[in-house]
């Protein structure tokens, strides 16, 4: 196996594992990093759909 196929489903964990002890945390710093992280996350998110939009199924429109 490569390391993508680990990284596939333990990333994910490992948000998930963060934001859960951000949700549990009583420190508002910890709360805010991890809205900051998950923005972050959903930026990259959206511009990598926005690229594979433009490179595989936008030529072909």
């Amino acid at each position: 196996m490569s390391f993508l196929s680990f990284a596939n489903s333990l990333i994910p964990l490992l948000v998930l594992e963060l934001y859960l002890r951000a949700q549990d945390s009583k420190s508002t710093a910890a709360r805010y990093s991890m809205a900051g992280v998950l923005l972050v996350l959903s930026v990259a998110s959206g511009i990598g759909i926005a690229v594979a939009f433009m490179g595989m199924w936008r030529p072909h429109l």
